[in-house]
């Protein structure tokens, strides 16, 4: 802290005076928040003075060398640093205006590094790289400078789409993936009587080339690159490089991984394809997605309805997968367990009496158990079909 004052002394008198003392510091307070599609994996505070002097003044000259890492993962800090009177650029008139090329070279910002899920379509999805560079100052537009004893409240978001926002730089490296989801989005599949799939496809949008390969952990009962069909994938213990290569300008990779779903696993129901990207000058860029297939089976509520078609007589649930019901009689229950857990749940006016395992006529021997829940052990991907069988009170 600092103060500068003029007084009048008398001699030999005793005399006290207020003294106002200055910070010579800014106190900067940030709040940040991201969209669910947006990872955050590195923050530094960049362009920092290493000194300022006791009064306010004398910037020429100054080395601006200073930098401080943050924690990606916090989400409200405070931080302190010397005054930075950068200057004011009265050209920009919109938050948006706010870039390298228009900021002061000596200008504090943030830099906020990390990874956006886009879709691009019904079932497509990309994901790249992006930077933002959150300049500091005295207002949201002109003023890049940072005085000393001033307390400045940050609050930054980034949005869902970044596409538009002239303050985001994007990698040049990324990829998109094709990926059909169940209706709770935490499985993989591709409709009735379809093998599961995922494509993905590394690409490149810069200058010159850069090498990539992808690295697959998991189980895959065929990949193809570019039709080509490769081996297939082990049983999860130890990674294989399902392609590698060079990529120039525009150019893309396409790998499609199809799912064994007559293995039931539980441990084969998940794939991970890790993608990296190498610059000439070493840069290296790199992704990882992960996908959990599913198995399909069939659960069946009769009788569906009751005196008319407005009056249904039970509902299914299960802990273990996501259902979706294609009838008020037929669901079709999603999951990568061998084991499924299913209760039936009779509406007012009905009772249960038994899970069966066959259609009518519901015999003795067909009959899995009078129980609400029961835990049956699934034996491949399609056509498993279970009966749940209510009566009218």
């Amino acid at each position: 802290m600092s103060f500068r004052a003029v007084a009048d002394f008398t001699a030999g008198a005793s005399s006290a005076y207020a003294v106002r003392l200055v910070r010579t510091v800014a106190k900067l307070r940030f709040n940040v928040t991201a969209a669910p599609n947006v990872t955050i994996t590195g923050m530094t505070l960049r362009t920092i003075p290493t000194s300022s002097p006791l009064f306010t003044g004398g910037y020429v000259g100054k080395n601006y060398s200073n930098s401080v890492t943050i924690d990606p993962a916090s989400r409200s800090f405070a931080l302190y640093m010397p005054e930075n009177l950068a200057g004011i650029n009265t050209a920009i008139t919109d938050p948006t205006g706010r870039t390298a090329g228009k900021a002061p070279s000596n200008a504090t910002y943030l830099l906020i590094e990390g990874k956006v899920v886009s879709p691009k379509g019904r079932d497509t999805l990309e994901e790249r790289d992006f930077e933002s560079r959150v300049y500091l100052g005295g207002n949201t537009t002109s003023d890049f400078n940072v005085r000393r004893n001033y307390d400045y409240r940050i609050d930054i978001n980034i949005a869902a789409d970044l596409s538009t926002d002239t303050r985001i730089t994007h990698s040049e490296v990324g990829y998109t993936a094709v990926e059909r989801r169940t209706p709770d989005g935490k499985f993989i599949w591709c409709g009735f009587g379809a093998t599961p799939f995922v494509t993905i496809s590394p690409y490149y949008n810069g200058s010159g080339s850069v090498d990539f390969k992808c690295v697959v952990t998991g189980y895959s009962r065929e990949m193809q690159v570019k039709a080509t069909t490769l081996k297939t994938v082990g049983d999860g213990l130890s990674p294989q490089i399902v392609t590698s290569g060079t990529l120039t300008a525009g150019q893309k990779e396409t790998v499609t991984l199809s799912y064994d779903a007559w293995n039931l696993a539980p441990v084969n129901s998940r794939i991970k394809a890790v993608m990296t990207f190498t610059t000439p000058d070493g840069t290296v860029t790199e992704y990882e997605r992960e996908w959990r297939f599913a198995n399909r089976s069939h659960v069946y509520i009769e009788p569906q309805y009751g005196t008319d078609y407005n009056e249904k007589t039970a509902e299914i649930t299960t802990p273990d997968g996501c259902i979706e019901m294609s009838s008020d009689r037929h669901a079709m229950i999603y999951h990568a367990e061998k084991n499924l857990q299913l209760t039936v749940h009779p509406l007012p006016g009905y009772t249960f009496k038994g899970w069966y395992s066959k259609e009518r006529p519901y015999k003795t021997q067909n009959r899995i158990t009078l129980e609400p829940t029961v835990t049956v052990t699934v034996g491949r991907r399609d056509g498993i079909m279970f009966y749940a069988r209510v009566e009218k009170i």
